[in-house]
């Protein structure tokens, strides 16, 4: 955002909330670099739209006022006309920032878009599985490079089979993401040097209880038939020598002689 004029509004969303609050962050620095106002938050949840339309109208003698809007993605569509009016004719003395996990409102976005820059950090809203799947992988394969080290391809989509679950709320909120984070972190601390690989992973990384359930039953509805089939063979074989589920292999015991 740097190489740039501040525009009047950003929309800045996603799923991977670090990143999320990390452009919020650069753009509070970069306001405050050029004489701005101290951010002014507001939360969507709290305050209608005409509130943070008022503070974003107000006057400013002491450089760019910048306004955040946040939990921008529960705001109603009717809601949203406020902001959206505004937008048609922005004050040039505010940046607004709109900031959420799920997009805003679709007129609240387009009116964005117009005005001024989205900032996604994430799959797209109508991301399919196969897309949202991908986009994991590579935001462990990004986040393992942050941390210093490097992983294989089929180990990043390990970490991916072992941790995210498929879920509406855990998209809405960020979760996955923020736990594919925090095991790139640990993986790379463990590395070493070495290049992360599946075993590493399979000594490392656990997966929730029914992780790979529910990705079984998203495959089969999304009719993604070779994932689903892997899937299959994981749920009932387990990550190797041991027994379903990861579990250890167990034998029953040997019975005694004369079948005691």
């Amino acid at each position: 955002m740097s190489e740039r004029p501040l525009e009047p509004v950003y929309a800045i969303w996603g799923e991977d909330r670090a990143k999320v609050e990390r452009a919020v962050a650069r753009l509070i620095a970069r306001v405050e670099e050029e004489g701005g106002l101290p951010a002014e938050r507001y939360d969507a949840t709290e305050v209608p739209s005409t509130e943070v339309v008022g503070a974003c109208e107000a006057l400013s003698l002491a450089g760019v006022r910048l306004v955040i809007l946040e939990q921008a993605s529960e705001i109603k569509s009717a809601d949203a006309k406020p902001l959206v009016d505004y937008l048609a004719e922005p004050n040039p003395a505010t940046c607004l920032a709109i900031v959420s996990s799920p997009p805003p409102p679709g007129p609240l976005l387009e009116a964005v878009k117009r005005a001024g820059t989205e900032l996604v950090f994430g799959p797209g809203a109508k991301a399919s599985r196969k897309d949202r799947t991908a986009w994991h992988v590579s935001h462990v394969e990004q986040e393992v490079a942050r941390f210093g080290a490097s992983i294989a391809g089929d180990a990043a989509r390990e970490v991916v089979e072992r941790v995210v679950v498929d879920r509406p709320e855990a998209h809405r909120s960020g979760a996955n993401a923020l736990q594919l984070t925090q095991e790139a972190r640990k993986l790379a601390a463990a590395a070493d040097g070495q290049r992360i690989d599946r075993a590493m992973v399979a000594s490392l990384v656990a997966a929730p209880p029914g992780a790979r359930a529910f990705q079984l039953s998203g495959a089969r509805v999304a009719g993604d038939s070779s994932d689903a089939r892997r899937l299959r063979e994981r749920l009932g074989c387990g990550d190797g020598a041991g027994g379903p589920l990861g579990h250890p292999a167990t034998r029953p015991p040997p019975q005694r002689a004369g079948g005691e």
